[in-house]
């Protein structure tokens, strides 16, 4: 007996053929979703990262803005220093 010839194997055969066919489908439609999802995720994750770098160059415009008051009340304190040291001179040499 051939199993070309057996209408029962056929039909298991049909099945089986069927059932794989579905099987693969499932895996396609599995995998996208997966790729969508993931990309969805992706999405998202730029975004926070996007709003983390804006937050991270306000703060660093900050700092730098502060950075730059302190040097600026620095050259004024260095100014004073250097004032007041002529003042000594000037009056240690008058004291002399």
């Amino acid at each position: 007996m051939c199993a070309g010839n057996d209408d029962a194997m056929n039909a298991v055969a049909k099945m089986v053929y069927v059932y794989n066919e579905e099987e693969y489908m499932r895996d396609v439609c599995r995998a996208r979703e997966e790729a969508v999802a993931y990309e969805e995720y992706m999405k998202r994750e730029k975004e926070r990262f996007e709003a983390e770098i804006v937050k991270m160059k306000e703060e660093l415009q900050e700092s730098e803005e502060k950075l730059q008051e302190s040097e600026e009340k620095l050259q004024d304190k260095d100014a004073e220093i250097a004032k007041l040291k002529a003042e000594l001179e000037k009056y240690k040499k008058n004291e002399n």
